[in-house]
């Protein structure tokens, strides 16, 4: 038989900055290993964060040193691996909260670091496992992936100078803000 695999295509009309990524499944556990990746171009991925069903995978898998616990970031760049969220339970309705600028060094002064590091046009979850190695899935037939909803969180380019923005076919300068505007959007105050 062969698989199916359903997806929608949905390309940004412009480059954001995302601060946040949080995938819930439906009735399937959790995936187990996976990589949240970003692109501005849809052909060039980078990877934003690192999932593996275990500490040890992170170095088998990606090779990636672990996360435990609550993420300490050292730079504003850093691509981690945890395996918090690859647990088999629950079973079902399990929720994956990645946050792209919570508790990094330069999240409070908007620092350029960060702002490209969060940049994206294009948001991928690649999937690479359901379950742990050795282990055994509880319920076999719960052993495929099901996700009900992606929400991504973010904002304008705007050089954290804006908390919203709106489409125009103009570029240049906004008047208001004084900020340059590259992209297809005016920035405005936050």
């Amino acid at each position: 038989m062969a698989s199916r695999l359903w997806r929608r295509a949905y390309v940004a009309p412009q480059v954001y900055q995302i601060e946040y990524v949080i995938v819930k499944a439906a009735n399937s556990p959790r995936p187990a290993a996976w990589i949240l990746e970003k692109s501005v171009d849809g052909d060039n991925f980078q990877p934003w964060q690192y999932y593996a069903p275990s500490d040890e995978e992170c170095w088998t898998r990606y090779s990636v040193p672990p996360v435990t616990g609550k993420p300490i970031f050292i730079g504003d760049d850093d691509v981690i691996c945890t395996s918090v969220y690859s647990r088999q339970t629950p079973m079902e309705n399990g929720e994956i909260h990645t946050h792209l600028v919570n508790g990094r060094p330069g999240a409070l002064n908007h620092s350029t670091t960060l702002q490209e590091f969060t940049q994206a046009r294009y948001v991928r979850l690649r999937l690479q496992g359901v379950r742990r190695n050795g282990e055994t899935i509880a319920d076999k037939r719960r052993a495929f992936y099901s996700i009900k909803e992606i929400n991504v969180g973010g904002r304008c380019l705007c050089s954290g100078h804006a908390g919203r923005c709106r489409y125009s076919v103009q570029h240049g300068v906004s008047p208001l803000e004084n900020t340059f505007v590259s992209e297809i959007a005016i920035c405005f105050l936050l």
